[in-house]
């Protein structure tokens, strides 16, 4: 799909611009299966960890623990606020003008709730709904 890799690159960029100790606590996420999974295509060219997302059908192979404290997040939607995080800076965009989504690039940190056990109920949660 178009604008794909330009948006994996710009999550590489941001993900790499990160300490390793940041690094190995970040998790990225992608709003749509689309987000996640061209993410996940490309992310060992581009040395970044699995995303997740919990659209469609990736929300059944989201694991329930996930061990992190910040977030780079992928989405088609405009998000300046975040219920989970105090920190929520926009980092970049896919600019392909022929690209299916926006992918608007956030990097989110200093939570403000505990993140891996809000990830926890919500997987549960949307797993429950499908019968997972």
């Amino acid at each position: 799909m178009r604008g794909w890799e330009e948006m994996v690159a710009k999550v590489s960029k941001v993900y790499h611009e990160l300490s390793p100790e940041d690094q190995a606590n970040c998790m990225i996420f992608g709003g749509s299966y689309g987000h996640a999974g061209a993410l996940n295509y490309y992310r060992k060219k581009y040395n970044l960890p699995e995303a997740y997302s919990f659209n469609s059908s990736f929300m059944i192979w989201a694991p329930e623990e996930v061990d992190f404290n910040q977030q780079i997040m992928v989405d088609d939607t405009w998000q300046e606020e975040s219920p989970y995080f105090g920190t929520v800076a926009f980092r970049d965009s896919i600019t392909d003008p022929y690209a299916r989504d926006p992918g608007y690039i956030w990097y989110r940190k200093n939570p403000l709730v505990d993140v891996r056990e809000g990830w926890k109920q919500i997987a549960k949660e949307e797993k429950a709904a499908f019968n997972f």
